[in-house]
């Protein structure tokens, strides 16, 4: 804000200084033109351009052939300009220094961190409703760093709802890091997902997760 004034005080000053109009005019399009006004903003920047054409065609020959009233048309033309970058500038500050609204637990999913023998598996599923979801599950070793199974199975089922668990194939996507897209999770109600990973050729370790999907 403290910027946004102290830009307005100086264009006040350059427009009762002692320079031409013709001067004044040139720099204030010449300032429009190279970023007063985004280029995205393709209205904006018609308006400007609009008004340029119109202090550099109309009034200043006006001014030139000694027509009095040409200097105050001007000068308001100018102050048109200006008063339009200074709206530009301000909306565009006021946007950049907006936070994104942050999303809500429900609009994050669900999350869990399960261990076994030292080993960890970090199960996420998004958006936890009813329909299609992402099942994320992320292996770590007990120093943290990721680590990738011999095998990787999930079992999804709901037992209140008569689901029986059915194993399904899950993708890897990075070091430790695998994936599954599908539609399991039909309805709501509180889902069991159930991770089975081949570790070492040590057996199989399982990590179970009750899920709630809304």
């Amino acid at each position: 804000m403290l910027t946004l004034l102290k830009l307005v005080r100086s264009l006040f000053k350059t427009l009762h200084s002692d320079g031409s109009p013709a001067q004044i005019a040139a720099g204030v399009a010449l300032g429009a033109a190279l970023g007063l006004t985004p280029i995205a903003n393709a209205h904006n920047l018609i308006v400007l351009l609009l008004l340029a054409v119109l202090n550099r065609f109309r009034w200043l020959p006006m001014l030139e052939r000694g027509i009095r009233a040409a200097a105050a048309r001007l000068r308001w033309s100018i102050g048109g300009e200006v008063a339009l970058a200074v709206c530009v500038i301000g909306v565009t500050a006021v946007l950049v220094h907006t936070p994104p609204p942050r999303a809500t637990g429900a609009e994050r999913g669900f999350t869990q961190k399960l261990a076994h023998r030292g080993d960890f598996a970090e199960v996420s599923v998004a958006p936890a409703r009813a329909g299609a979801n992402a099942i994320v599950v992320r292996f770590q070793d007990r120093e943290g760093l990721p680590f990738d199974p011999d095998e990787v199975l999930v079992q999804v089922g709901n037992e209140a709802a008569g689901v029986e668990p059915s194993a399904r194939p899950i993708r890897r996507i990075g070091p430790g890091h695998y994936r599954r897209d599908g539609s399991e999770l039909a309805f709501p109600g509180l889902w069991t997902i159930e991770v089975q990973a081949r570790i070492d050729g040590s057996g199989i370790a399982i990590f179970r997760s009750q899920v709630p999907i809304r």
